[in-house]
């Protein structure tokens, strides 16, 4: 038993949580340029945690997950580790075309935001930072503007 003038050594990847969380952009791209390999089953719990930022909850990886935003399944193909954590960190710098939020006013009054999942048979389907999906008459939509803002949140949770 350790005694209070006895050090106790703790393991490295539990002193690295034990230190102070990145709080900037600067400071993430920091850490990602260790040079250190990537935790990928810390990634895959953090991703779909209920606890945690709920990417699941929009995005899907290898079947799981939602279907708002892009499948990540093969990210790795089309970006490094800096691209993703800029996309993370700021979601609304660079939006691919099919991943505009659009803003919705229906005949009804009602103002809904969010990507076009799908759009076909009369029917438009709108998937929100939630994750939830609302399905709408095409025809009972009045107007539609495009936003300049993600649907991902910013400041996410990570």
């Amino acid at each position: 038993m350790a005694t209070s003038a006895q050090k106790v050594r703790v393991p490295e990847n539990v002193a690295e949580l034990q230190t102070k969380r990145p709080v900037s952009k600067a400071d993430w791209l920091a850490l990602l340029n260790r040079g250190r390999a990537a935790d990928l089953e810390a990634g895959r719990r953090l991703f779909f945690h209920a606890n945690g930022p709920a990417c699941y909850k929009c995005h899907t990886v290898n079947g799981r997950g939602g279907r708002v935003g892009p499948d990540l399944s093969r990210i790795v193909e089309s970006m490094n580790r800096i691209q993703l954590i800029q996309s993370i960190l700021d979601p609304s710098a660079e939006i691919a075309p099919q991943f505009v939020s659009w803003s919705f006013e229906t005949t009804a009054g009602q103002v809904l935001t969010g990507m076009i999942v799908h759009e076909n048979e009369g029917k438009t389907v709108v998937g929100d930072a939630e994750g939830k999906l609302t399905e709408l008459k095409t025809i009972d939509i009045v107007q539609r503007v495009p936003q300049t803002k993600s649907v991902m949140p910013d400041k996410l949770p990570i």
